[in-house]
């Protein structure tokens, strides 16, 4: 399907777009098909899965943010995994006298929607009802919190290089005989923009994340009043793009291995980007959020 695709669009994709195909392409990205990614027996580990701990130091932070809004709450959560934070936050959020009024899941792939629900009623038979599931941010803004645990780092990123002239390109990807390989062309005005203004040395290669301030205004739309959470691995701007890290922070995830091809085990192994917290955050400000 991938190769298809690159020879009907002349050859060569941005890798952004191979990052999406090989992550959620129906019937066969990474996040879409039915296979274990999450635990020690998938490919790996994510704190919700380690215990309760994680869930239940969230589940203090949104009981604060609940008492400060006079309405009823909600909770959305973008990409819920296996479930168990889900699981953990309502029986923390029960005990403490918190409970949601719905607790919505935006998640896009049948087969973890299916494990998500077979989780809740293991774990919290008497608040199924309380929960539902949507492929699209709901019509109605909510009040509340917007969640999200690794879900930034999951999104598709463009890859570039600075070359010998100080020119940005931008990475993209061709079908092979064994599989794919990369090409090159100059950036695009858009990114090359965004590219110059970091203000990089000859030679550094890295990776920018092109839907990230249409996302952050998509969340702050569907919010009326409330906090979103968003819980990554990541740095600051300065960080991210310090003079020693010149590889960029691109990884795959198969079986419990990382390593930075992600041309390879297309659909079967997690590909992924640390998060520029700073982006993230200009982002917000610009979408009006405080």
């Amino acid at each position: 399907m991938v190769q298809q695709l690159i020879a009907e669009k002349g050859g060569t994709i941005p890798f952004s777009e191979y990052m999406d195909l090989a992550l959620y392409a129906p019937a066969m990205g990474y996040y879409v098909a039915g296979q274990r990614r999450f635990g020690a027996k998938g490919d790996f580990v994510t704190a919700p899965e380690l215990g309760d701990v994680f869930g239940k130091c969230l589940a203090r932070q949104i009981v604060q943010i609940f008492e400060a809004i006079d309405e009823r709450c909600h909770i959305l959560e973008f990409g819920a995994g296996s479930g168990k934070l889900a699981a953990t936050l309502i029986k923390a959020l029960e005990n403490d006298g918190a409970l949601p009024e719905r607790y919505l899941i935006l998640e896009t792939s049948p087969d973890l929607q299916q494990r998500q629900l077979e989780t809740l009623k293991q774990r919290v038979p008497q608040h199924v009802e309380r929960f539902s599931w949507l492929d699209r941010m709901p019509e109605q803004a909510i009040n509340g919190v917007i969640l999200a645990n690794e879900v930034l780092d999951a999104m598709p990123v463009e890859m570039f290089a600075v070359d010998d002239h100080g020119i940005p390109q931008q990475y993209l990807v061709k079908a092979a005989e064994a599989g794919f390989q990369w090409d090159y062309c100059q950036a695009p005005e858009k990114l090359a923009e965004k590219i110059i203004q970091l203000d990089l040395p000859a030679g550094y290669s890295s990776e920018i994340n092109p839907a990230v301030d249409g996302w952050i205004a998509m969340l702050a739309e569907g919010l009326t009043q409330g906090v979103v959470l968003l819980i990554d691995y990541g740095f600051p701007q300065h960080e991210y793009y310090h003079p020693q890290r010149t590889g960029g922070t691109l990884m795959c995830h198969y079986r419990q291995h990382s390593h930075p091809d992600p041309l390879t085990l297309v659909g079967i192994q997690d590909i992924t980007a640390h998060v520029d917290f700073t982006a993230v955050a200009e982002a917000a400000v610009a979408a009006d959020m405080d």
